[in-house]
């Protein structure tokens, strides 16, 4: 059986309108593979307050 990589990233990132004021702040897991000498995204889930 081959050797798997996996990573996971937790982030946090902001929308921002044209005046520079937010819309909102929100949080995302994504869960990378490393497949066929590439990395991947293999899924992604984002939470809103």
């Amino acid at each position: 059986m081959p050797s798997r990589a996996d990573a996971h990233y937790a982030i946090r990132y902001a929308r921002y309108r044209e005046d520079g004021s937010v819309i909102g702040v929100y949080d995302s897991l994504y869960v990378l593979s490393l497949s066929g000498g590439a990395w991947k995204i293999q899924s992604h889930s984002s939470f809103r307050p």
